[in-house]
């Protein structure tokens, strides 16, 4: 059977699965306390806490398995992410994607992946989650493309931005993701430096990564960009009483909101969230070149 007959079944599959599972997962199936979007944000903003975002990708991780393309398993990883979610630091909030409180507000084709997603993992979704704990919402850095009505993402990149103005910003992130670049998310950051780091296999260097960060200023607010070694190192942070902030595919998402993207199109000459990285060439913006303070490669 050939790679479109298979094509088809599995997307078939998806389909059957979503008409018939579907709406369980309208209206807080797994019933746990995920707040808004709105209260995310509300939550960073007024308290200064830092956050870490789990999804498909972590959950993956903590159940034996990949990412394609960005990390492979490592157990070690996988028992760090495991502990994090379940114990995680009073000045940390763990999210989770907002389709565990409801899938209702997005697109079709978002709402039969995320009803697969949730069919194929309940098992594990039912060890892990605790009902008593209060989780924020990952969808703060994801609040444009795959949401079916747009009217309330630009409040949510207002709330998100309004954060970093008149601040000494931290970026640690893959050596692609060119956070901000071509676009005014930082314009009205104090300064910005960035620790850029490999874009796949990240883990490998975490140590490395990890005493790069603990070496800038402790009142510097840290962003991190950096898929689940991203996690440990937000953990790292916020255990020694610094702002971190897991901001995932932000920059995706404005690029996308700024453009009136329908779909997640490629941005040129960065990561693009749900985009294997291929054709990026080098950056020669002098703004972006003179902020970067360390290089951590995956061949030192």
């Amino acid at each position: 059977m050939n790679n479109f007959f298979l094509h088809i079944i599995n997307r078939l599959r998806k389909e059957f699965i979503y008409i018939i599972y579907g709406r369980k997962f309208y209206n807080n199936s797994f019933g746990i306390k995920l707040l808004t979007i709105d209260e995310t944000l509300d939550y960073m903003s007024h308290f200064g806490h830092s956050i870490v975002r789990f999804g498909d990708g972590e959950f993956n991780l903590m159940n034996g398995g990949n990412i394609p393309e960005y990390q492979e398993f490592d157990k070690t990883l996988s028992l760090r992410l495991k502990k994090l979610f379940n114990s995680s630091p009073s000045n940390l909030l763990v999210c989770l994607p907002e389709p565990m409180r409801t899938i209702r507000p997005f697109i079709r084709k978002s709402r039969i992946h995320w009803t697969n997603i949730f069919y194929n993992n309940s098992k594990m979704y039912d060890e892990i989650l605790n009902h008593e704990t209060i989780y924020g919402n990952s969808f703060v850095s994801r609040p444009y493309i795959i949401f079916a009505d747009k009217t309330l993402s630009s409040k949510w990149f207002e709330k998100f931005l309004d954060i970093f103005v008149n601040k000494d910003i931290v970026i640690i992130e893959g050596e692609y993701s060119r956070s901000g670049v071509g676009n005014d998310m930082f314009s009205k950051a104090k300064t910005v430096k960035r620790i850029l780091c490999p874009s796949k296999n990240s883990f490998r260097k975490y140590e490395q990564i990890r005493d790069a960060a603990m070496e800038c200023s402790r009142t510097s607010l840290y962003l991190i960009a950096l898929g689940p070694t991203g996690k440990l190192i937000t953990e790292d942070l916020a255990n020694d009483g610094r702002w971190a902030l897991d901001i995932g595919h932000i920059d995706s998402e404005y690029e996308w909101y700024l453009r009136a993207a329908h779909g997640k199109v490629a941005i040129a000459n960065k990561h693009t969230a749900e985009h294997v990285d291929s054709n990026i060439g080098e950056c020669e913006e002098p703004e972006y070149l003179n902020s970067i303070i360390k290089r951590i490669s995956i061949n030192e």
